[in-house]
C-alpha cells in the first residue's frame, strides 16, 4: 500500500510540475506576443506621423518618398501594401485591448 501511495504522490507531483511548466510557457508566449504588438504599434504610429506630416506640409517630392517607403517596408515584411496597412489597424486594436487588460486605459 505504501508503494501505491508513493506512486500516486509521484504521479501527482509530475503532473503538477508539467502543468506549472505549461502555464509558465503560456505566460511567456503571451508576454512575447504583447511585445510584438507593442513594437508593431509603435512602427505604425511612426508611419502615421510621417503621412500626417506630409499631408500637412506638402513638401515637394515627399509624396513619392512616403509611397516608396511604405512599399519598401511592406515588401521587406513580404506583404502587400494593403495587407501591411491593414496590419496596422489590427495591431493598434490589439494594443488597446492589452492596455485595457493591464488597467492602463
Amino acid at each position: 500500500m505504501s508503494k501505491f501511495l508513493s506512486l500516486i504522490f509521484i504521479c501527482i507531483t509530475f503532473q503538477s510540475i508539467a502543468s506549472e511548466a505549461q502555464a509558465a510557457k503560456q505566460q511567456k508566449d503571451e508576454r512575447i506576443q504583447m511585445m510584438i504588438v507593442a513594437k508593431a504599434t509603435g512602427m505604425c504610429d511612426a508611419l502615421s506621423q510621417i503621412i500626417t506630416f506630409q499631408q500637412t506640409h506638402k513638401m515637394p517630392g515627399s509624396d513619392q518618398f512616403v509611397i516608396r517607403f511604405l512599399n519598401d517596408e511592406a515588401a521587406r515584411l513580404n506583404k502587400s501594401l494593403d495587407d501591411y496597412m491593414a496590419q496596422c489597424a489590427a495591431v493598434s486594436e490589439q494594443y488597446h485591448r492589452y492596455m485595457n487588460e493591464l488597467g492602463f486605459r
